[in-house]
């Protein structure tokens, strides 16, 4: 996914991007879910920017897809596994269901320090100065 972008601040390696927003970042989580629109990159690409450049900003979609295995399937493994060790040892419904909520909740969080803390797991993004 390409979108054009307006470096706003550049502190060392690493500049603050403001992203015009487009229908499609209500359903995309690159910017972290921000409603502002704005990305932090680091990277030695920034050396040649400046405040007020126009850029372009790339995510990879394999990328994007990792996100999402985390944020979606994490959750569900987990409150499915939840579900099934819980009843199987306490034999009551309903706090097997309380259980895999809790489980659920955990693995958000999990998700988002992961998400956070590992580069490898973050959108890959690349700038690019636009003409």
């Amino acid at each position: 996914m390409r979108e054009k972008g307006k470096v706003i601040k550049i502190e060392g390696l690493s500049a603050e991007i403001e992203i015009e927003p487009k229908e499609a970042c209500s359903k995309c989580c690159a910017c972290s879910g921000r409603k502002d629109h704005k990305v932090l990159y680091t990277g030695e690409k920034v050396q040649g920017l400046k405040v007020g450049d126009t850029v372009e900003v790339e995510v990879e979609p394999g990328s994007m897809m990792r996100v999402y295995a985390l944020l979606y399937g994490l959750p569900l493994v987990s409150f499915i596994a939840t579900l099934i060790v819980v009843y199987l040892i306490a034999k009551s419904p309903l706090f097997s269901v309380a259980c895999g909520m809790l489980a659920i909740v955990l693995s958000y969080f999990l998700s988002g320090l992961c998400i956070r803390k590992i580069p490898e797991l973050a959108p890959r993004i690349d700038v690019k100065t636009s003409n």
